[in-house]
């Protein structure tokens, strides 16, 4: 094939190997509007959702102002003087006007815009003018709906169960203990690529926990992936962690830079910022991280259920979250966190360089998760295939509709 040389199937992982023998699912499954409504509630409202980190909330009164497109949901984060965050809904409690407009800030107090009433940090209702034409409401009792909060490694999750059928703790289970340590708090240079997209959330999630399509989707734009010992980009190492999963992406040792730009961003840029310091410890170095010592290595990817992914990188991390708002869109919320900001011209255009890499392989990525759609959506095709080498995606569909039925 193509002058490739095959390695014999015994060296990878495979769906039997698993015992995930479902190799298709309905088109449905991307494409119906019962599905994503399964979704909506099943999962998405049960599960534990990441959505910010602790970093934008420093100090007492910061708060974020966010909007979860899958529920139709608008919250406020925020860290009260007594060094707690909280979530609740921006929902004022006397007649819903959304408290709080701006993105985010710093304030002692949220005052509703409508009739005044002003909520604490910590959310309780403080003052209520013509507080006697309310005999029923409480202040310091009633206030802004709260919503269920919770902290793992610096990444703030929220849960919108009434009362969650578990901790997140529990919910994370081995791999919030395998990761529990890794230091993503020296990475805080963040840079934000949000993308709405045309498509189903699965196609996006699916597409990062299969290599099948890298040496041939991303040919150009991830050159130094493609190894012809490896055509087809197994993964060399990957683990299952109950719902969770995390996914190792070689790299090719022969690999060299043979464009100008690249060359240079890489051999000056990074090369100026390594001869600083490190700002803090590398991920890629934690133990936790890449136990088979992988050489080269271009990544390892954890798998949070149902729609975060946080690709580990020698120079920082992306986190992705994928917000269905419904069967046939989406928004593809990515952030790539580096251990500091560019300090001159080299780091400056190496960055750019970096970004826009990062961006083309978002491109094809988000093109193929459209044409996906719309090829699905022609109804000619009754099921999706998932070959040998994409047990990664058998386990998902296997473990969302498991959720969905309230067997996890």
């Amino acid at each position: 094939m193509n002058g490739f040389t095959r390695i014999p199937e015994s060296r990878w992982l495979r769906s039997r190997d698993l015992k995930l023998e479902e190799s298709s699912v309905p088109a449905s499954f991307y494409t119906s509007q019962e599905q994503f409504e399964l979704e909506r509630e099943q999962v998405f409202r049960r599960a534990w959702l990441s959505v910010a980190r602790v970093e934008e909330l420093p100090n007492a009164g910061d708060f974020v102002n966010l909007d979860i497109l899958t529920l139709k949901a608008k919250l406020i984060l925020v860290r009260g003087d007594d060094g707690e965050v909280r979530g609740f809904h921006n929902s004022c409690a006397h007649r819903g006007v959304m408290v709080v407009q701006k993105e985010k800030g710093n304030a002692a107090q949220f005052r509703c815009p409508y009739h005044a009433w002003v909520y604490g940090t910590d959310g309780k209702l403080r003052t209520i003018p013509g507080a006697d034409m309310f005999p029923d409401v409480k202040c310091g009792h009633d206030g802004l709906p709260p919503v269920h909060t919770g902290i793992w490694n610096g990444f703030i999750f929220v849960n919108f169960a009434k009362e969650p059928e578990e901790s997140l703790e529990e919910f994370l289970g081995e791999a919030g203990v395998l990761f529990s340590d890794l230091p993503f708090e020296d990475y805080n240079h963040e840079l934000r690529l949000p993308q709405p997209l045309a498509t189903n959330w699965k196609h996006i999630s699916n597409a990062f926990t299969e290599g099948y399509h890298l040496g041939f989707l991303h040919k150009n734009s991830l050159p130094f992936v493609f190894d012809r010992e490896n055509p087809l980009t197994d993964y060399p190492t990957v683990r299952f962690m109950g719902r969770h999963s995390a996914n190792i992406t070689g790299a090719n040792s022969k690999w060299q830079p043979t464009k100008p730009v690249m060359r240079f961003a890489l051999e000056t840029g990074f090369a100026a910022d390594a001869e600083l310091e490190p700002a803090g410890k590398k991920l890629m170095d934690h133990p936790a991280i890449n136990p088979d010592r992988i050489d080269p290595i271009m990544e390892e990817a954890i798998n949070i259920f149902p729609n975060t992914q946080i690709q580990v990188l020698h120079n920082g991390y992306l986190w992705y979250q994928y917000w269905p708002s419904g069967p046939n869109e989406m928004l593809w919320d990515v952030r790539l966190f580096l251990d500091r900001a560019p300090h001159s011209f080299r780091t400056e255009f190496a960055e750019a360089s970096y970004v826009a890499a990062i961006r083309d392989v978002m491109a094809e990525d988000s093109s193929m998760g459209e044409l996906q759609q719309q090829g699905l959506i022609s109804g000619g095709l009754e099921r999706v295939k998932y070959g040998e080498n994409e047990f990664m995606l058998r386990h998902f569909a296997q473990t969302l509709t498991n959720y969905i039925e309230g067997k996890v």
